[in-house]
């Protein structure tokens, strides 16, 4: 176990992408203005987690049920891309 305690991986689906579009505003907030070229993180808005999420898939990294990270992941071919 880590500092952070016990860390849970689970599937996202589309009624998280509240929380993953908070986690990613969080995750690239230092960043903004910083990057050259800027992030797209900054131009996510729900529909497009909303989105990403119909073509692909997510993973939610949790602790004590507290939501903390997540990946965007999709398949093609024999590949799978975060």
């Amino acid at each position: 176990m880590n500092k952070l305690g016990q860390i849970t991986l689970r599937e996202a689906g589309t009624e998280d992408a509240v929380v993953l579009l908070r986690l990613l505003r969080a995750a690239f907030g230092e960043y903004e203005g910083v990057l050259d070229p800027p992030s797209g993180a900054h131009n996510e808005t729900i529909d497009t987690v909303r989105r990403k999420l119909a073509g692909g898939a997510a993973v939610v990294a949790t602790v004590a049920d507290e939501p903390v990270g997540f990946a965007f992941y999709e398949s093609a071919d024999d590949l799978l891309y975060f």
